[in-house]
């Protein structure tokens, strides 16, 4: 009896979601007829990184942070003027650091919305990395990667790192928009507004890139090579100017680099992302006769908290000091009381990595970290006025809890410890309150505490079903059942004995894909795999099978 063996490998697969999430595409199309079984022969799962409790990066990468720079404006209100004339009252709010533009080219368009959906609505789509490439408002070609994963009918996907892009001429996809609607049933919406004629207050962003070896790293040791890539800075030319792409950086030397169509006249603004966005501190230009100011933060760190074995931004924020310590202090604007927990910080507006060889997006932020796009600001542009005759697109940014840190404000920040039974009533009031933090926290835990499953589940998606009956539900794409009891040397192997094996009724089918998915017990995505996974398939002819038996049986005599 001879069987065809179809090898689904995800690291040589067409199509790659994540570790443990892929596609293969047979070379030629694969008939199954009436009687042929199909069944997993043995699968192969890549659990170097859960079983050394390890971070495991199969190829030599770069990550990239880009940062946005805010202000908490309770120190620098001297430097502040109003767009309508007159200066604000100092606040606790966070002033984003944006960059005045008078755009004149018809072909800069504002991306306000960006998402994707299922082409066809009474159909579930195809999982797929979307590379969008374009041109910025400085003519530097750029691009962005999203990860899509499987989006039922009704569902939608928000491209966050695309909204408020300025982006000139067309922007172009890979696979490209045909194969997106023909292959994986996803159309991509957008929506555009041209600026040409109005003055664009565009959140300023540097890109900090991170180099990091393939290697299994143990999360601190990751984390360190991290904060140190980020805060790390060079005193070639004079030390109180960090580099270009620093989370700090220092005003004048800001407006002396930057340049845009040739000169460095334009003028960098502090936009209220609030209910009122009309405060700006103007003319950064000037700034070298007058005071310099530090815009981001000086704190830096990842970090890896070893009890809820989640990744955390413990410091993306610049924080408030008070005589020579880290403190929280608390103002009187207007009869009503504030803390302020920092005097102001970063952003982040994307994280992605690519393979440094291919230039490849690798999902290390969101899939082996285990961030997701919590973190990332609400962020959107309004059309005003602001009181004058111009037409400003101004930034709206809403920042949340997960998307910026600052010092922790608790009970304790209102004891005066020089007079620990006495109530403040004098304000502004300073409580040093060391280094607590409230943190950015990833949310997934992303290594395996206790291992705490049994097994794990094979998943082929293709022409054909199964059906696995739980108390809950009926999974009709699970083809093998693997037990964690086989782990060894750092792989976990499953043999036919798990398989559950599919008979063909009826008229031939074609096979021309297997979308595969390595799932925990719990029926959800594992996490913490390679990609060096591998299932076998095979095939068994039913003319053969019958012949087996015809051979098998007793002839009458």
């Amino acid at each position: 009896m001879s069987n065809t063996i179809v090898e689904c490998r995800n690291k040589e697969s067409d199509i790659t979601v994540s570790n443990g999430d892929w596609t293969t595409i047979l070379g030629g199309a694969l008939t199954i007829n009436d009687g042929d079984q199909i069944f997993v022969k043995n699968a192969f799962i890549d659990t170097q990184a859960t079983s050394s409790q390890k971070i495991r990066i199969p190829e030599d990468i770069n990550a990239e942070i880009e940062f946005g720079y805010y202000k908490n404006m309770n120190d620098v209100t001297g430097l502040i003027a109003g767009i309508s004339g007159g200066a604000p009252v100092a606040s606790e709010d966070e002033k984003l650091l944006t960059i005045l533009i008078e755009s004149t080219d018809p072909t800069l368009l504002l991306y306000k919305e960006f998402n994707f959906t299922p082409n066809d609505q009474n159909k579930v789509s195809d999982p797929v990395a979307v590379k969008v490439l374009y041109d910025d408002f400085f003519d530097v070609a750029d691009s962005r990667t999203i990860n899509l994963g499987e989006m039922q009918p009704g569902e939608t996907t928000d491209f966050f790192e695309m909204i408020g892009k300025i982006v000139k001429g067309p922007i172009t996809f890979e696979p490209s928009l045909d194969t997106l609607r023909e292959k994986f049933n996803i159309k991509v919406n957008t929506t555009t507004q041209a600026t040409n004629g109005k003055t664009v207050m565009q959140p300023y962003t540097q890109k900090a890139t991170i180099p990091i070896k393939a290697g299994n790293y143990d999360p601190d040791h990751l984390c360190k090579i991290i904060n140190d890539s980020i805060t790390a800075t060079t005193v070639a030319n004079n030390p109180f100017y960090p580099n270009d792409t620093d989370c700090l950086l220092n005003s004048k030397e800001t407006q002396s680099n930057y340049r845009f169509a040739g000169a460095n006249t334009n003028e960098f603004l502090f936009v209220n992302g609030f209910a009122n966005p009309n405060y700006y501190i103007d003319n950064m230009k000037n700034f070298g006769t007058g005071t310099e100011i530090w815009l981001g933060s000086n704190q830096f760190e990842l970090a890896f908290d070893a009890n809820t074995r989640n990744f955390q931004f413990n410091y993306l924020h610049f924080p408030y000091y008070y005589q020579k310590n880290i403190a929280v202090g608390f103002f009187e604007y207007g009869g009503n009381y504030h803390s302020v927990a920092r005097n102001g910080g970063n952003v982040i507006f994307s994280l992605q990595a690519k393979e440094q060889a291919t230039g490849n997006p690798f999902d290390f932020w969101f899939d082996l970290l285990g961030f997701d796009t919590t973190i990332y600001p609400d962020f959107s542009f309004a059309e005003s006025n602001l009181g004058t005759g111009t037409t400003y697109l101004v930034p709206i940014i809403l920042f949340n809890d997960n998307s910026t840190t600052d010092g922790l404000v608790s009970v304790d920040t209102l004891i005066n410890i020089d007079n620990p039974v006495a109530v403040p009533t004098t304000f502004p009031y300073y409580s040093t309150v060391g280094t607590n933090t409230r943190a950015i926290d990833a949310g997934n835990s992303v290594l395996d505490n206790e291992n705490s499953f049994g097994y794990y589940v094979v998943e082929v998606s293709s022409n054909f079903k199964n059906n696995f009956y739980t108390p809950d539900n009926n999974y009709r794409n699970i083809q093998s059942i693997v037990s964690r009891y086989y782990e060894l040397n750092s792989y976990t192997s499953g043999t036919a004995n798990g398989s559950l094996i599919y008979t063909h009724k009826g008229d031939s089918q074609l096979l021309e894909s297997f979308r595969c998915r390595i799932l925990d017990s719990d029926k959800n995505l594992a996490t913490n795999i390679g990609d060096d996974n591998t299932i076998h398939l095979a095939i068994v002819r039913g003319e053969e099978l019958n012949q087996v038996v015809s051979n098998a049986t007793p002839k009458e005599k």
